[in-house]
């Protein structure tokens, strides 16, 4: 399915539910989802992951090839992990998702914002704009090393890079 917006912006909030069971998202893009927003940027928040006590409780998941993007407006993620372990602020894996624009698409100018204490990455993820990018925690300091996840991701446009507050 896809959300779309050629004028103005689009926010998507979500928080997650509290089922003993697993993946209990709070924002969760899975296979050919899209969020698509024009000039005034889409922002993902995903306040906060599920309260069961299992695991995966992302507050944003995307995998299975979703996209993400804004073109020339801001593209901001905003994602808090739940209860359990492996729950991930924002998570994207497996399958290329796409942060950004993808091969074939209207390009991505704006900057991209991701924001989260813990970020997952996995399966090389790509950021594609050729605007700023910023990964930064979501209070004061990552709560893990980025070490690991920054390996398995790639931004080959970016015109510049933070990490951490500014």
């Amino acid at each position: 399915s896809t959300i779309s917006a050629t004028s103005g912006g689009i926010t998507l909030t979500g928080v997650g539910g509290a089922s003993a069971s697993n993946n209990n998202h709070g924002v969760r893009f899975t296979g050919t989802a899209e969020a698509l927003a024009g000039s005034d940027g889409l922002t993902v928040d995903g306040s906060a992951g599920g309260t069961g006590s299992s695991r995966n409780n992302d507050g944003i998941s995307a995998t299975g090839g979703a996209t993400m993007r804004s073109g020339t407006g801001p593209l901001t993620l905003v994602g808090q992990g739940g209860a359990g372990t492996a729950s991930e602020g924002i998570a994207i894996e497996s399958n290329p998702s796409t942060i950004g624009a993808a091969a074939g698409q209207s390009g991505q100018t704006g900057p991209i914002t991701l924001r989260a204490d813990v970020l997952y990455f996995q399966d090389t993820q790509t950021v594609n704009t050729t605007g700023a990018l910023a990964i930064e925690p979501r209070s004061t300091s990552f709560a893990e090393s980025l070490t690991g996840t920054i390996s398995e991701l790639s931004f080959p446009d970016v015109t510049s890079l933070t990490l951490g507050k500014p």
